[in-house]
This record gives structure tokens, sequence and C-alpha cells, in this order.
């Protein structure tokens, strides 16, 4: 799905940066002109890494030109966000645990930030809860309760519903209904669970890792007719063209569900 961006324009974008401002004196513009030039400068190059997120070297370009744009206007929300979302992008291609620790702790930082910039739009307090809640999985549960990760995930992502829960295909009702399935014992909510996985599928019936969601849950409750319905739809159905990369291998959870669930005889949907 992913293609590299082209070398020179990459690895030229925090230089870009710099011209744009030099055209600006020899141009009938104003400053604030400039100013908007630049960061949607910076916006574009945070735009196409994030198309380009399995290309690890294209999401460091990316994430170098847009520091340098936030370090310059740190007041921009559209720049804090999507950093956030870069770096969050960047942990999960790390395989060291502190690495990964590392850089989700700086993306859960920028989302912070967005998220006091503008606290009435939806992506900083979407970024914020998803960053924290995979910096927890790097700290153990003990100083995950002590930072009260769960907590903060859980605040911040009820206020991203709030506010648009059908932002990207539906993502905080998606994380809401996984968060209430993760949940261990006592504290765990089927019910709240398979409410939300429920209105994820009437409002995005694509999003297939919804639909294996709500497979895990009908399961842990019981309703294993609903659950072989979901995997089935799974297997009979390609993931969305941008969801390619968060659900590429999905049909194989879903095969392995079925096995694992109805036996080693269970076949659904293409081969």
């Amino acid at each position: 799905m992913h293609t590299d961006r082209e070398t020179a324009r990459a690895a030229s974008g925090l230089a870009g940066l710099w011209i744009l401002g030099t055209i600006a004196v020899c141009a009938p513009v104003s400053a604030a002109a400039t100013v908007d030039r630049t960061a949607d400068a910076a916006i574009e190059a945070l735009d196409r890494g994030w198309n380009e997120r399995n290309d690890a070297a294209g999401l460091d370009r990316a994430i170098a030109t847009g520091t340098a744009a936030f370090a310059a206007y740190p007041s921009s929300y559209e720049i804090a966000w999507r950093l956030a979302r870069l770096c969050w992008r960047q942990g999960d291609l790390s395989t060291d645990t502190a690495q990964r620790r590392e850089r989700y702790d700086t993306a859960r930082r920028y989302a912070e930030t967005a998220s006091t910039l503008d606290p009435n739009r939806v992506e900083g307090h979407c970024y914020f809860a998803l960053t924290t809640g995979d910096y927890g999985d790097t700290i153990g549960p003990i100083a995950a309760a002590i930072k009260r990760v769960a907590a903060t995930f859980e605040r911040e992502m009820r206020r991203a519903y709030a506010i648009d829960r059908d932002f990207d295909h539906g993502s905080p009702m998606l994380a809401l209904g996984r968060y209430y399935f993760a949940l261990p014992w006592p504290m765990r909510d089927l019910g709240q669970s398979r409410q939300h996985l429920e209105e994820l599928k009437q409002r995005h019936p694509d999003v297939l890792l919804g639909r294996l969601y709500l497979a895990d849950t009908a399961h842990a409750l019981g309703d294993n007719a609903a659950a072989r319905a979901e995997l089935e739809y799974v297997l009979d159905h390609e993931a969305l063209r941008d969801r390619m990369v968060e659900e590429g291998d999905i049909q194989s959870d879903a095969r392995q569900r079925l096995r694992k669930w109805f036996g080693e005889g269970a076949t659904a949907g293409r081969s």
C-alpha cells in the first residue's frame, strides 16, 4: 500500500521551512501569511508521513520536520496532534521496549498539549488516550496504576467520543469497546464493550477490527452464534484502503479464532 517518498523532497523538509521564510522577504506578503505557509508546509509533511507510516525512515524525517515546526509555532494545534500521531506510530514500529516507552511518552505529551490548545477538538483527546494506553503497557501494571493510566485513557477517550464518535472511522467507539473488554475483573464490563462495538458496527460496518473485537466480546458473553457471524464477516471482506496498515493481517486472526473456538475443521470466507 505504501510507497517511499521522493528522497530529495523528504530530506529537504526542514530546509523547506527556511526557504519559505526567505521567499517571504522578497514577496509582497504579510508576516502572518508567511507563518501560515510555513506551518502548512509542516502539516503537509506530517500528513505524508502518516500516509506512508510503514516507512520508518520517512516517518523519522516527517517527525524531524514537525518537531522543528512546532518549536517555532508552539501554539499550533494542527502540528501538535499530528506529531502525537506520528510519534505513536514510531513507537509501534520499535521492537525495543525502552524505545517504545520513550516514543509513546513523547507522543502522549504532544497529544496532551494538543488537547489543551483546543479542548473542543477530537484529535487531541483521542490520541492522548491511545498514546497513554500504549505508554502504560511499557511501564508495567503497578507503575501504570500509580500513574492512573486507565483513568486517563477512559476520561480522554470518552471526551473524544462526546466530541465526534465517528472520528477516524469510529475510533472512539472502537477503543472504548475494546477497553471495557480488556479491563481485568471486576472492572471488566462486557455489556459496555458490546454496546460500543455494536454502535461502531452500525455506523462503520466495514471496520473489520471492530468486527473482530465484537466477536471476542460476544464469545466471552457466551453468544457463539454472534461471534462466528462476526468472524465470517471479517473473512468475507477486505480492509478499507486507509485502514490496511492496521487491519492487513486481520483475516488470519479471524481464522485462528474460528479454529480455537469452533474446532480445527471450521472454515469460512476466503481461503
